[in-house]
This record gives C-alpha cells, sequence and structure tokens, in this order.
C-alpha cells in the first residue's frame, strides 16, 4: 500500500533564510532539498540530456550556506570584540 505523507508547503524565501542563516532552524530544509539530477531537455525526448538546472541549484544552495556561514562568523566576532577598530590599535 502507498504511504501517503503530508509534506508542508514551500516557501522559498523562508528555504532561502532556513540555508543562510545557520543559527536558526525554519523546518523548510528538514523537507526539501534541491534534485540534483533534474534537468531541462532540449528536445522532446526523454534522454536525460539537457541544462543540468538541477545541479546549478544545488551548487546555489551550497554556496548561500558556505556565504551565510561566513557572514555570521564575521558578525559575531565583530559583536564580541574580537576584530578591533583603528583607533585601538596604536
Amino acid at each position: 500500500s502507498v504511504v501517503e505523507q503530508n509534506y508542508p508547503d514551500f516557501y522559498s524565501i523562508v528555504y532561502s533564510a532556513d540555508v543562510f542563516i545557520p543559527l536558526i532552524d525554519l523546518g523548510e530544509e528538514r523537507y526539501w532539498l534541491p534534485n540534483s539530477k533534474t534537468v531541462i531537455s532540449y528536445e522532446e525526448d526523454e534522454s536525460g540530456k539537457g541544462f543540468p538546472i538541477g545541479m546549478i541549484v544545488y551548487i546555489m544552495v551550497l554556496a548561500e550556506r558556505i556565504l551565510g556561514a561566513v557572514l555570521m562568523a564575521i558578525a559575531v566576532t565583530g559583536f564580541t570584540g574580537i576584530l578591533t577598530s583603528s583607533d585601538n590599535a596604536s
């Protein structure tokens, strides 16, 4: 028998924020992942050849995750005073 699963609706902005901000969990990333095997076919046949849109989206999600982690680390170090201004350096 087929088990029906109820997934929450997909909201792209919430998903993007969930991937970008590593400290909070908005629940979108838990249910939705990009399918790296998705292609946009050039022709009518199902040969599997085409534009690899799924892999591009997957790479963009990874880049957003890395950028969010780097910016969060910079923000945390700035708020905790690890980064000093040029006035205190002399």
